[in-house]
């Protein structure tokens, strides 16, 4: 099936501003069990200075949908600046598999 979001979703990346900016590129994962689209990756501007977030592990997604109804992304990402390693983090991406009825 394929996800209507993720144009819109693919389109936010670079003008949604998040502890910082994400700004230029992005690389995406299609999940192979459900066809969800994630920006995995990503590069972010903050304090006048430019990190790239990578994930540990490309294949993250988690599918709560039969307790919390939702399709996730989640994990543990590096953190350089250039070529050098800044850090390690923690990234959740929710919302790209559709919105989440309440």
């Amino acid at each position: 099936m394929m996800n209507t979001n993720v144009t819109k979703a693919q389109k936010q990346i670079g003008k949604t501003p998040v502890a910082g900016s994400t700004k230029g590129r992005a690389t995406m994962r299609t999940s192979p069990r459900t066809g969800t689209v994630y920006p995995v990756a990503m590069d972010i501007e903050a304090g006048g200075r430019s990190f790239r977030v990578e994930p540990l592990i490309d294949d993250e997604e988690l599918d709560a949908r039969s307790s919390t109804g939702t399709l996730y992304w989640e994990g543990a990402v590096r953190v350089e600046e250039g070529q050098r390693p800044r850090g390690r983090g923690y990234l959740e991406l929710t919302g790209y598999a559709g919105r989440l009825a309440f």
